[in-house]
């Protein structure tokens, strides 16, 4: 048995890294809010769950520069943050308008 096993944390990565490009994509920066759903819908339908818990931990501790509003809106604070994240962890920034 393997005890190095970390596909889970390395899915648990790339379903941030996708929703962090994904609210960067689509400009949920500092004003600009989105829903949970609107986030999430980044990863495969069966990691949503998972993902959704993942947004909440990334906001709790602002990594990747988010931030979560009120009862469940989101939106990245620190861009820089965010680009510096996703490039970390094998991504590819997207263009922002």
């Amino acid at each position: 048995m393997d005890t190095n096993d970390n596909s889970g944390d390395d899915e648990d990565v790339e379903m941030k890294v996708s929703m962090t490009s994904k609210a960067l994509r689509n400009n949920f920066v500092q004003g600009r809010h989105a829903p949970t759903e609107g986030i999430v819908c980044a990863v495969a339908v069966h990691n949503r769950g998972r993902a959704s818990d993942l947004l909440d931990e990334m906001a709790a501790s602002n990594e990747a520069g988010w931030t979560k509003y009120g009862t469940g809106t989101y939106s990245i604070t620190d861009v820089e943050a965010a680009e510096k994240f996703i490039e970390d962890n094998g991504g590819d920034v997207p263009f922002r308008p």
